[in-house]
């Protein structure tokens, strides 16, 4: 995950993710920060998301088609009612009712707490991208998971 920043003075980029660190749940702290002289923005007033520069050395996560094709987006289309021969590129609904309700089956069908769904049901204009955050999301959840010592069931 990236996250970028204004500001009006240089700022060590260690320093502020240990600050978020601080601040935030460890999933949500951005694995890239990347300073901008300003946020570009859309005719509606929201941020461009197409206008942000990519994070350097980042990996690509594969947004097309074998997001879809992948587990994890066969289960997402096929819990969400969406076609499974949908495209990765198909821009998703952008109503409140559709994106609680979506990150509510998510979750519910994905062993998530609703908040982590949520999260990556709103960053996920397309369905490709919604495939990716929902994996991660889920690899970081059952990551932090703690786990039961040995010989007990969680």
């Amino acid at each position: 995950m990236a996250g970028y920043y204004v500001a009006t003075t240089p700022i060590d980029s260690g320093q502020l993710r240990r600050h978020l660190a601080t601040r935030l749940p460890e999933h949500l702290v951005p694995t890239h920060l990347i300073a901008i002289p300003a946020v570009p923005l859309n005719a509606n007033g929201k941020v461009d998301r197409s206008a942000l520069p990519a994070p350097v050395n980042a990996r690509h996560h594969a947004t097309g088609p074998a997001a879809v094709d992948n587990a994890i987006g066969q289960q997402v289309t096929e819990a969400l009612g969406l076609k499974p021969a949908a495209d990765a590129a198909s821009e998703l609904p952008n109503a409140l009712a559709w994106t609680t309700g979506a990150a509510l089956v998510l979750a519910r069908t994905l062993s998530l707490p609703a908040r982590v769904a949520l999260n990556a049901v709103d960053r996920s204009p397309r369905l490709g991208e919604l495939c990716v955050h929902t994996a991660e999301a889920r690899r970081l959840h059952h990551a932090a998971a703690p786990t039961a010592p040995e010989g007990e069931v969680n």
